[in-house]
């Protein structure tokens, strides 16, 4: 997985899942689970991505440099995925110290969405919400009347997500699994020096080993 691809895997961390149920009675309720197409401004760099959600997990699909990627979250078992379909390879980082994100404080009713005005974005009616993190980051946020996303920026602008074609439908849980037929690369976060490799019968024969995040170069 590129610098790149893992950066915006980040970022969704911090800011993509705040789109889930507020505790606080004047704001309307999120779905915990839709999908959607995502616009993604992120440092400077562009791109468009498939996003699904379903209670604690996030997967995002998305072309990197020529190359399909999907990035998948899951909280609940403090893992990150990158898979790469076209070479039937997975890497699986396990973190058990996963930083909190606007997600879990969301969820557990730790921040609050103030209602600041109402706006019409990408031509659609939102009213605007701001909130902060525990970690003091302030963010915006746009929704719908019946609660659909529409925009989840930054307070500098720098990240900014955009929202099209919300379904709120539940997705496919198998879309936040590896497929069986995946050789999968295991780095855990309490075991920096080690890189497990799981072999798979119908898996291509050689893989790249990637060097953890903070190991490359």
């Amino acid at each position: 997985m590129t610098r790149l691809s893992f950066s915006l895997l980040l970022a969704l961390l911090g800011l993509l899942p705040l789109a889930l149920t507020a505790q606080d009675n004047a704001s309307p309720e999120f779905p915990r689970a839709m999908s959607a197409v995502v616009r993604m401004k992120v440092h400077g760099q562009e791109n468009q991505a498939k996003y699904d959600m379903l209670g604690d997990k996030v997967r995002m699909e998305l072309e990197m440099r020529g190359t399909r990627v999907v990035n998948i979250i899951d909280r609940g078992r403090r893992i990150l995925l990158g898979l790469q379909p076209d070479e039937k390879v997975a890497m699986r980082f396990v973190m058990p110290n996963m930083p909190p994100n606007p997600l879990m404080e969301l969820a557990n009713g730790d921040l609050d969405l103030v209602e600041v005005g109402q706006e019409t974005v990408n031509g659609k009616a939102a009213i605007k919400y701001e909130t902060k993190s525990q970690m003091g980051q302030v963010l915006y946020v746009w929704m719908e009347a019946d609660g659909s996303p529409v925009r989840i920026a930054s307070e500098k602008g720098n990240v900014r997500f955009d929202f099209a074609k919300v379904s709120l439908t539940e997705p496919d849980a198998a879309l936040f699994e590896i497929p069986d037929d995946y050789r999968v690369i295991s780095v855990d976060e309490n075991k920096p020096g080690q890189i497990m490799t799981q072999p798979t019968p119908n898996a291509p024969e050689k893989v790249n080993v990637i060097a953890p995040p903070d190991e490359q170069p």
